[in-house]
């Protein structure tokens, strides 16, 4: 059992799982998880709030922004809708999706209350948890 290659393979083997394991935390630990802890972790932890403020499972929500088709959506476990990868905040655009069902807008990043279109929808505030600010939309 003292063959010369064991002991290469094993210091291989501790080499390469520290490395690994120093690779797996700058992954999550680092800058690039910077964008997901300041603005998308509040949305995987906002449900009892959402709870609280009587907003069933099945409500519709519109999430802006989303840096992807539905990513924010997933996050909060919730149907609806979201900005789909740009930044189109024109009023026809979220007329549509409330008279398909939103009851509710969801902002994750509340530079975005400055815009025109935004602050037609923002009258009926419900509440705020973290960098999050929900309103209720009302039917146009």
């Amino acid at each position: 059992m003292d063959h010369p290659l064991l002991y290469v393979m094993l210091g291989a083997f501790i080499l390469l799982a520290h490395d690994g394991r120093m690779r797996h935390l700058e992954r999550y630990r680092s800058w690039m998880n910077t964008g997901y802890k300041q603005y998308y972790e509040a949305l995987t932890e906002i449900d009892p709030y959402l709870q609280e403020w009587n907003i069933l499972p099945d409500d519709k929500v519109i999430c802006i922004p989303d840096p992807s088709i539905n990513t924010t959506l997933y996050y909060m476990n919730r149907k609806g809708f979201t900005g789909n990868c740009n930044e189109d905040n024109r009023e026809e655009i979220f007329r549509r999706q409330i008279w398909q069902g939103a009851r509710y807008l969801v902002l994750v990043d509340t530079t975005l209350l400055k815009l025109p279109v935004i602050e037609k929808l923002t009258g009926n505030f419900v509440g705020q948890y973290r960098n999050i600010k929900v309103y209720r939309v009302a039917p146009y």
